[in-house]
C-alpha cells in the first residue's frame, strides 16, 4: 500500500519525502492558490483515484514557493498545479520525468487532475522491476516512425536494436500513429521476432475527471446506420446515440455533446458545437490526444494514374513496406547497422525484411547464385549476387564502371522526375480532400439544424414579438440538453426590439435562422461554452466610438458565424439596469439603423 497522505505538511517535509532513498511509490504534490478558487485542483479526487498507487500531498501556494530552495533546479511546483515525482526522482540531479500540470480555470483544473492521475499510474510500477523467472524482459525504446498506415511502429531500444510494435497487440483496430508520436519513449516486453509489447502502458480514464459536463468532446463513430451510431470516447467504451443520416460516417472522428449525471453518460451529435471544447485523453503516458477532429479510420485518396501509378514503389509480398519508400517517417537501418545484433531484442528478422522469407524462392536463391533472368523493359535491376566460396570474382573494368555510373545517373534523373510528378498529384489530391471536407462540414451543420427543427415554430401568434418570444423559448428547450437546463434556466428579463423579427424573417436559409436563435439563447443564458466563439465586442460608429442611446444603453455585437462571406452578427443594447434588448441580425458589414430614439420593445419577464 502507498503511504498515507499527510495533512498539509510543510514544504520541507514534502521535499524530504520526495528525496527519501528507497521510496517505492510515486508522490503527487498538489499546490493550491486559494486566491483563484476556480482553478484549484480537487486533491480529494486524486487521493480517491490513486488510493494504493501514490501518496497525495496538498500544499498552499506560499509554502510551495519555498520548495525551490530544497529541491534541485526545475523540480518545483507552485500556483494551482499538480506534479508527480516518480520513485528515485532527482537521484541523479535530473528534473522529474513529468512536468507540472498547471490549471488556470475550472476546465483546465479538470484536465490537470486527469493528467496527474495518468502520470502517477504510468510510473507506479518500477520500469526495471525483475521479471518472473523465465518471463520476457522489459526494455525502453524510442518510436522512430510508422509502417502500413500505423499498423506497425518502428522503434529503437536503449541498447540500439531495432524493434517493431504491433497495433493489434496494443489497441486492436486503432492505428499506432493515433496515440504514439515519433520521438516518444515507450516501455514494453520483448517478444520473439523483434517485437515489443507496450500494452502495459495503456492508461485507464475516469470520464468525470477527463471531461467537464456540458463540453463538446471528440468521439469515434462506429457501426453507423441511417438512424444511429455507436460512439467511443476511448477504447473499451461505447454509447449508441441517434444519428440522422449523413451526420456521421463510419470510422470518423466527430463532435458530441457530453453530459454526466449520477453515473449516467449522455452523448448527443445534434446538440454538439462545431469544434471540441475539451481535448481527447492520451491512451499511453506522455502520448498525444488519441482523437483529432477530421481523422478517420478509413481515409480515402484518389489513386494516381498513368506514369505516377507505374512509378509507385512495389509492395512487399508480406504486406509491409520499406521505411522511406512509402512516405513513412521510419528511418531505415544504416549500412553499418545490424538490426539483429543486440542482446536478443530482435532474435529474428524484422517483419518485411529480406531475411524474413523461408519459402521456396529463398531456398532457391541460396542454392542457385546465378543472376536472375532479365525482367520487363524499364525494370530496375536488383543487386548482383555475391560470389560463392571457391569461385573467382573478376573486378569490372574502368569502361564498365563508367558505363554503369552513366546508367545510374540516368535512372536517378528519371526517379527524381517521377517523384516530382507524384508530389504534384499528391498536392492536388490533398486540396480536393480539404475541399470535400469543408463541403461535408457545411452539410452536417444543415443536417443538425434540420434535426433540431422538428416542427415549425413561426406563424403561431398574431403579434410577431410574441411569436419570437415563443420561438426563443422553444429553441432553448430543444437546443440545450436535459442536464444543461438546470445550469442554464430559460431566458427571462430581456426585451425584443421592433426590428428583430423583420431581420430574422429576411434570412432565406432556415439554418441561418436556427443559428441566430441559438446564439440569442447562448447570449441570454450566459452559456460558458460559447463565450469565446461568440466574440462579443462593442458596436462602433464610423468615428470608432461605441453607439450609445438616449437612455444610456450601449450597443454590442455578437458573432453568429465566421469564416464565411457576409458572416451574420447579432446586435443588441445593454441597458443601464443590466438587462438586454435584442435589436437586429445583420451581416458583418451591415450596420443597423442607429438612432437616439428606438421604437418600443417587448419586455419578457
Amino acid at each position: 500500500m502507498a503511504p498515507a497522505p499527510a495533512p498539509q505538511p510543510a514544504g520541507e517535509a514534502i521535499a524530504r519525502e520526495i528525496l527519501r532513498p528507497g521510496r517505492r511509490h510515486p508522490v503527487v504534490v498538489v499546490s493550491q492558490n486559494r486566491q483563484f478558487p476556480e482553478a484549484v485542483i480537487d486533491a480529494r479526487s486524486l487521493e480517491r483515484d490513486l488510493n494504493g498507487i501514490a501518496a497525495v500531498y496538498v500544499i498552499d501556494d506560499t509554502a510551495a514557493h519555498g520548495l525551490p530552495g530544497r529541491l534541485p533546479s526545475q523540480a518545483d511546483v507552485y500556483g494551482n498545479a499538480a506534479r508527480v515525482y516518480e520513485p528515485r526522482a532527482l537521484a541523479d540531479g535530473r528534473p522529474p520525468r513529468f512536468p507540472p500540470r498547471v490549471a488556470f480555470d475550472r476546465r483546465s483544473a479538470w484536465d490537470a487532475g486527469g493528467k496527474a492521475i495518468d502520470d502517477a499510474r504510468a510510473c507506479a510500477a518500477p520500469k526495471d522491476s525483475p521479471s518472473a523467472a523465465g518471463g520476457p524482459r522489459t526494455v525502453d525504446a524510442t518510436v522512430h516512425g510508422f509502417l502500413q498506415g500505423g499498423q506497425h511502429a518502428l522503434a529503437r531500444t536503449a541498447e540500439g536494436s531495432l524493434a517493431t510494435i504491433d497495433a493489434d497487440r496494443t489497441v486492436p483496430g486503432i492505428p499506432l500513429d493515433w496515440y504514439l508520436s515519433p520521438g516518444q519513449r515507450v516501455t514494453g516486453k520483448v517478444l520473439p521476432g523483434g517485437q515489443i509489447d507496450i500494452s502495459s502502458m495503456l492508461l485507464g480514464h475516469r470520464l468525470s475527471l477527463v471531461y467537464p459536463p456540458g463540453s463538446t468532446v471528440l468521439a469515434l463513430a462506429r457501426n453507423v446506420t441511417a438512424a444511429a451510431a455507436e460512439l467511443t470516447l476511448f477504447p473499451g467504451t461505447a454509447w449508441t446515440v441517434p444519428a440522422p443520416d449523413g451526420i456521421a460516417a463510419e470510422g470518423e472522428v466527430v463532435c458530441a455533446l457530453y453530459t454526466h449525471d449520477r453515473g449516467a453518460v449522455r452523448l448527443s451529435l445534434t446538440d454538439a458545437a462545431d469544434e471540441p471544447t475539451a481535448e481527447a485523453p492520451p491512451l499511453v503516458a506522455d502520448g498525444p490526444p488519441w482523437l483529432v477532429l477530421g481523422r478517420s479510420l478509413h481515409p480515402s485518396a484518389p489513386e494516381p494514374e498513368g506514369p505516377a501509378a507505374e512509378a509507385a514503389p512495389p509492395a512487399d509480398p508480406a504486406g509491409s513496406t520499406v521505411p522511406g519508400t512509402d512516405g513513412s517517417s521510419g528511418p531505415a537501418p544504416g549500412p553499418d547497422e545490424d538490426p539483429t545484433a543486440q542482446d536478443g531484442v530482435t532474435d529474428g528478422p524484422l517483419p518485411g525484411s529480406p531475411e524474413a522469407g523461408t519459402g521456396p524462392a529463398r531456398q532457391q536463391a541460396q542454392a542457385d547464385p546465378r543472376p536472375a533472368a532479365p525482367g520487363p523493359a524499364g525494370a530496375r535491376p536488383g543487386p548482383a549476387p555475391l560470389p560463392r566460396p571457391g569461385t573467382v570474382h573478376v573486378a569490372p573494368s574502368a569502361e564498365d564502371l563508367e558505363e554503369g555510373q552513366t546508367r545510374l545517373a540516368a535512372e536517378l534523373r528519371h526517379v527524381l522526375q517521377e517523384g516530382a510528378e507524384l508530389r504534384r498529384q499528391l498536392d492536388i489530391a490533398q486540396d480536393e480532400i480539404r475541399h470535400l471536407r469543408a463541403e461535408a462540414a457545411g452539410l452536417r451543420k444543415k443536417l443538425k439544424a434540420q434535426a433540431r427543427a422538428a416542427a415549425p415554430r413561426t406563424g403561431l401568434f398574431a403579434d410577431p414579438l410574441d411569436g419570437l418570444r415563443h420561438e426563443i423559448y422553444t429553441t432553448w428547450a430543444s437546443y440545450l440538453g436535459p442536464f444543461d437546463k438546470d445550469r442554464y434556466p430559460a431566458p427571462s428579463g430581456y426585451s425584443i426590439g421592433p426590428e428583430l423579427p423583420g431581420t430574422l424573417d429576411a434570412l432565406q436559409d432556415p439554418a441561418d435562422r436556427e443559428k441566430a436563435l441559438e446564439t440569442i439563447v447562448d447570449l441570454l443564458v450566459h452559456r460558458v461554452e460559447r463565450q469565446r466563439t461568440m466574440a462579443i465586442k462593442p458596436l462602433l460608429s464610423t468615428k470608432r466610438r461605441q453607439h450609445q442611446r438616449w437612455d444610456g444603453a450601449l450597443a454590442w455585437r455578437v458573432r453568429i458565424e465566421n469564416r464565411t462571406a457576409a458572416a451574420l452578427r447579432l446586435h443588441y443594447w445593454a441597458l443601464p439596469d443590466g438587462s438586454v434588448e435584442l435589436w437586429t441580425v445583420n451581416s458583418h458589414d451591415d450596420y443597423p439603423r442607429s438612432t437616439a430614439d428606438s421604437g418600443p420593445a417587448l419586455l419578457v419577464g
